[in-house]
Parts: C-alpha cells; sequence; structure tokens
C-alpha cells in the first residue's frame, strides 16, 4: 500500500509538472482533474487485478455452473438473489426451485450430454431453469426472444 502512495504522488507531481511547463489552461485543468481522480482510479485498477487473478484460479477449478451457485446459495442462503417486480427472491428459493427443475428434467430422460433450447422472457425462472439443467450436466442453448425467421431458425439448426 505504502508502494502505491509513493507511486500516486510521484505521477500527480510529474503531471503537476508537464502540465504547468506546457501552460495551457485546458492542459491545466486536465492535469488537475487527473490527479484528482488517480487514487479512484488506482483503487479500481487494483479491484480488477483482484477480481482477474480469482477468475483465472476458478477457470481451472472445473467446476459446473451448478456447483459454484450452490456453493453460494448455501453460504447465504438468506441473501436476495434476485429482486423481479415486487419480489424478492433468496438464493435458498433459487437453489429449491433449480433442484425441482433437474428433478423434472431427470424424470423425463434428460442426462449429461444432452442438449436443450430454453427461450423465456426475463423472469428469475430463467436463470432457475437454467441452473437446474446445469446440474444434471446438459447443455442449454439460450435463445433470445427477440429473434424471428431466419435468425432464430439459425440459432435452432446450430448445434
Amino acid at each position: 500500500m505504502v508502494c502505491a502512495m509513493v507511486l500516486f504522488l510521484a505521477v500527480a507531481i510529474a503531471i503537476l509538472i508537464v502540465t504547468k511547463l506546457l501552460k495551457p489552461k485546458k492542459l491545466w485543468r486536465q492535469g488537475c482533474v487527473t490527479i484528482k481522480t488517480f487514487s479512484n482510479d488506482l483503487r479500481i485498477a487494483w479491484n480488477l487485478l483482484r477480481i482477474k487473478i480469482l477468475l483465472s484460479k476458478r477457470r481451472f477449478d472445473n467446476l459446473a455452473v451448478y456447483t459454484q451457485f450452490s456453493k453460494i446459495a448455501r453460504k447465504y442462503p438468506q441473501k436476495t438473489a434476485f429482486i423481479y417486480e415486487n419480489e424478492t427472491w433468496t438464493f435458498s428459493d433459487v437453489l429449491k426451485l433449480s433442484d425441482k427443475v433437474a428433478n423434472y428434467f431427470s424424470a423425463q430422460g434428460y442426462q449429461k450430454g444432452d442438449c436443450v433450447s430454453l427461450m423465456l422472457e426475463n423472469c428469475p425462472d430463467y436463470p432457475c431453469i437454467w441452473l437446474g439443467i446445469s446440474k444434471l450436466g446438459v447443455t442449454t442453448a439460450l435463445i433470445n426472444t427477440n429473434l424471428v425467421r431466419h435468425s432464430l431458425a439459425q440459432c435452432i439448426r446450430v448445434k
């Protein structure tokens, strides 16, 4: 953290010197704005780097989406997952519906390696159905409801 502050001060001073030497008012104002926002930019860059590192670690876990979601749902069952119109869906609610969907599709004979398409308006049921199907290892092709004619036919034909 000390290193970041020293870097911040060094860059801020360099920007001030360069903008003062060149003297155009517009450049001077831009330099001041840059200095004022630099700490926020540095913090955001640090957070993005942490997220990138976390995601690169997760990429090699080779866990299904449902597995990752169920871990979070079990850790935070009463936290809000979705707010849709006047309804609040907790992680527990989503997990329960996803399990029901998985049981239904399993009873219908779907198994790992199968592929289904899902075309549904945006609502909380959409990710629940997708997660439930994912639990079985079934691949879900998510179809946009705005597609018509040739575009829709192409999405359905492509495997």
